[in-house]
């Protein structure tokens, strides 16, 4: 009998499994073929995001030849001891892999995949990768251990002074034909990253030829790796990830964190104030971040109640924010991919998705000059090119798909670009090469291709239904631009005829809206626009139209809607602020007594005269609709005789028009203003101080820059949000009275009169009324002694009614006039705006006057 074999157990490296094909494919998302584009598309979106990180305008070199491929830039360069780290292929090191935030690739271990690659694909088994960086070149080769069956790295080092990093990796002979293969589409590829990135300066040195690409811009506004995270981009399980990173973290440093530390990384809760209040809610107070862990790993309970807590502190950012490419940028790179320009169609979305997450959509579209040329597809998720088209899956089908469907197939001479902006990209694969995208994401992204490809769409289906159709396609493709007939354009020519169908002949006023409804079908069908919005026609066409034809228009009664309201004090008589209300009003208070006395009625009663003169002290105009309740409350209005006029945002010409009848220097009523601080409330004071387009000021008013201001904010602790101005809107805010430290502070934060609570905003309000003097309402003597003398006599013949009434009612109850109704029918017939009581009243007057 033969002995039992008593088995050895033996121990194998798992570090060969990630110097695989295998495992490359799963680490990449990509098959060999790829992985040239893999490696410049890692290298560059590092040298990239290290630029940022550091505030310089990026320059990048990349060079391709028969024996690598090579990336440098101007960055700061990769430190010696994270080169050591990326060696050690049983960790992965990365800076971006636990926040939420719109990241390029966020792959985490780019530079291990692409020191294995050379390694993998030679058939000796030999890989090699240079690192020039930081003063030190790190020669990094691999080579395999036959006995153990594991790679065996070596990093050699030597001092260089070549700034910037340095990144080549050494194709093997036996790779080459990658290259090759992939020729096409590698400095296609290359060059697709100067049009995802406006600030990126690009030279290629391509086989010895050197092609270089300028940026077209020094400064853009864009979302970068060293920005704080927004709370809002969590949920609870990328929350708690991020708390595990750094609870790992401090163990191995010994460098814990506190919750408080922690908080304060985040956008919108760097402040004390709003730290204490998150503390103060969850009850964390110096806790470390140990105490959201329990023996099962994180607490999700308390992550949960403190990632609502930070939310709720905290003001989600604004799609904006994450950074747009822009349609002149794209505009000068399409044209150097010799597109036809006048085909050029470029849309962009900028909005929210399901879950509240921003994002920006850009999509553009443009023949090529050569016919026969094939289709440029270009696509990146937060200003990475994709390898793949990463949208393989939308709402209802792939981009792809829909691209065939609108005839923008591969090989069609057009070039579409598609690109998303967005802060927690989900992809299907290790490498990233796919995306998730959300429901409403996938829904725009499919409209917005459908309509920059419609002309295409229509005008190829032409073709395929008449051959002779192609002849006109370059004539068909430019008509949309050189010769379309703009929206202004079919504005400017049909507008007197909608006029005057409005206003039927010009026997009586427009309405605004009614024009817009007069003319819209007609500039639609001009244009073959689908929409034309109302408001861009109402506030801005119309009035400019106006404004540049005032012989055609001068006799013109256009009249627009209430955009405010306007409320006297004590009568509590409200108006809309549209055009007829002002006048109807204005009208009114023109035929009342003057001096704002009490007037006597039958009866006896007494009823207050409208208008502001010697009723008012003043007018407050407010910016925001909203606050009636508010101030009615606390009978703010009553107390101090003031009325009130809110709008909605900028005002009205009707609201100047009245500000300008009640608030002249005469009037001695001054205008008090209450407006957010920001760049639109700068304005509205603006449009309130000074002549505009729509409207010049025939008196001269007398107004009171009320705030916000700079001071209210520090001295309540007003909270702000951010916000980004143009050096236009900088020297706008100049212009219209803000000082330097404002000008500061308004280029990136605005506060809205919203921030203040209640009691604070009232208590505010009247601070700044009795600093300015606005009190009640004492008339001179000789008014007062009027005043008096018209109480007495409504006194008296209240009194002398008393006693004559039942004297007088039992005479009167004897008339009993005959022809009474043909008598007011009479009257109607010649007065058809009376109503019937009126026309009573007038038969009693007739009859009196012939007595």
């Amino acid at each position: 009998m033969s002995k039992e074999l008593n088995r050895t157990t033996f121990s194998t490296s798992r570090m060969m499994d990630f110097f695989s094909e295998k495992e490359l494919i799963t680490q990449t998302g990509h098959s060999p073929q790829d992985w040239p584009l893999v490696t410049v598309k890692e290298l560059v979106d590092n040298s990239l995001d290290a630029c940022e990180e550091t505030g310089i305008s990026p320059e990048l070199h990349v060079k391709v030849s028969d024996d690598g491929i090579e990336v440098s830039d101007n960055g700061p360069g990769i430190p010696a001891e994270t080169v050591a780290r990326m060696l050690d292929f049983n960790i992965r090191v990365s800076s971006r892999e636990a926040y939420v935030a719109p990241d390029r690739g966020a792959q985490g271990n780019a530079l291990k995949t692409i020191i294995a690659m050379p390694f993998v694909l030679s058939e000796d088994k030999q890989g090699r990768v240079e690192i020039d960086a930081c003063g030190v070149r790190h020669d990094i080769r691999v080579a395999v251990n036959n006995i153990t069956q594991t790679p065996e790295i070596e990093r050699k080092t030597e001092v260089s002074v070549k700034k910037g990093t340095s990144v080549k990796v050494f194709w093997p002979d036996s790779a080459g034909s990658l290259i090759i293969f992939r020729i096409d589409e590698l400095l296609p590829f290359i060059k697709s990253f100067s049009l995802l990135n406006p600030h990126l300066t690009l030279t290629v040195d391509w086989f010895g030829e050197h092609i270089h690409v300028d940026a077209t811009t020094d400064h853009w506004p864009k979302w970068i790796a060293t920005n704080p995270t927004a709370p809002h981009w969590y949920e609870p399980e990328h929350l708690s990830r991020l708390i595990a990173g750094y609870i790992a973290n401090g163990r191995s440093t010994g460098r814990g964190r506190t919750v408080r530390d922690f908080l304060s990384e985040f956008r919108g809760l760097s402040s004390t104030q709003k730290r204490k209040k998150v503390l103060e809610e969850t009850g964390f107070g110096q806790m470390s971040l140990e105490a959201l862990a329990n023996p099962d790993g994180i607490d999700v309970p308390k992550v949960q109640a403190l990632l609502a807590s930070m939310k709720k502190h905290s003001d989600p950012v604004k799609p904006q924010a994450l950074g747009v490419i822009g349609q002149t940028h794209i505009k000068k790179r399409f044209e150097e991919l010799n597109c036809e320009m006048d085909s050029f169609e470029y849309r962009k979305v900028a909005k929210y998705d399901d879950s509240g997450l921003p994002y920006v959509l850009e999509v553009a579209f443009a023949c090529l000059d050569d016919p026969e040329s094939e289709r440029r597809l270009i696509t990146g998720v937060n200003w990475s090119v994709g390898i793949v088209n990463p949208f393989r899956k939308l709402r209802h089908e792939s981009l792809d798909s829909i691209l065939m469907e609108q005839r923008a197939g591969e090989y069609e001479p057009i070039a579409v670009l598609v690109h998303l902006a967005y802060p927690r990209p989900e992809y299907t694969d290790r490498g990233k090469s796919a995306i998730v995208v959300d429901h409403i994401i996938a829904g725009e992204i499919e409209k917005q291709v459908e309509l920059v490809t419609r002309k295409w769409a229509k005008q190829r289906k032409a073709e395929e239904r008449r051959s002779s159709a192609r002849l006109r396609r370059k004539d068909a493709m430019q008509r949309s631009k050189s010769n379309k007939i703009t929206v202004k354009m079919a504005v400017w020519i049909l507008m007197v005829a909608a006029y005057l169908k409005a206003s039927d002949n010009c026997k009586l006023p427009a309405n605004a809206r009614q024009i817009y409804y007069a003319i819209r079908a007609f500039v639609l069908e001009m244009t073959g626009e689908e929409t034309l919005d109302s408001k861009y026609f109402t506030q801005t066409l119309l009035p400019d139209f106006i404004a540049e034809h005032p012989e055609e228009t001068k006799n013109w009664d256009v009249v627009y809607d209430s955009r405010g309201h306007y409320t006297e004090p004590h009568t509590g008589e409200e108006i809309g602020l549209g055009t007829l209300n002002v006048r109807q009003y204005l009208k009114s208070i023109a035929s009342h007594t003057k001096d704002g006395c009490m007037v006597p009625k039958i009866g006896g009663k007494l009823y207050p005269t409208k208008g502001p003169r010697n009723r008012c002290s003043a007018l407050l105009f407010i910016e925001k609709e909203g606050f009636a309740s508010l101030f009615e409350a606390v009978k703010l209005a009553e107390r101090y005789d003031l009325a009130i006029m809110s709008t909605k945002g900028m005002s009205v010409v009707a609201a100047r028009q009245l500000i300008d009848e009640l608030c002249h220097v005469e009037a001695q009523v001054p205008l008090l203003v209450l407006h957010d601080f920001d760049k639109a409330g700068f304005s509205i004071l603006g449009t309130l101080t000074n002549d505009t387009r729509r409207y010049a000021f025939q008196n001269s008013i007398h107004v009171i820059d009320l705030g916000i201001r700079i001071g209210d904010v520090i001295e309540y602790g007003l909270e702000s949000e951010p916000c980004r101005l143009s050096s236009k809107d900088l020297k706008k805010l100049r212009e219209h009275g803000a000082t330097q430290e404002e000008v500061d502070f308004l280029s990136e934060r605005r506060v809205e009169l919203n921030a203040f609570s209640s009691g604070d905003f009232i208590e505010w309000i009247e601070s700044k009324l009795q600093q300015h003097g606005v009190k009640k309402v004492v008339p001179d003597e000789s008014i007062l002694q009027d005043a008096y003398q018209r109480a007495v006599f409504a006194k008296r013949l209240d009194k002398l009614l008393a006693e004559s009434s039942d004297s007088i009612w039992d005479e009167v109850t004897q008339l009993k006039p005959t022809q009474l109704s043909q008598g007011v029918s009479r009257l109607l017939e010649k007065h058809p705006d009376m109503p019937w009581d009126r026309a009573v009243n007038m038969i009693v007057v007739e009859e009196s006057e012939v007595v």
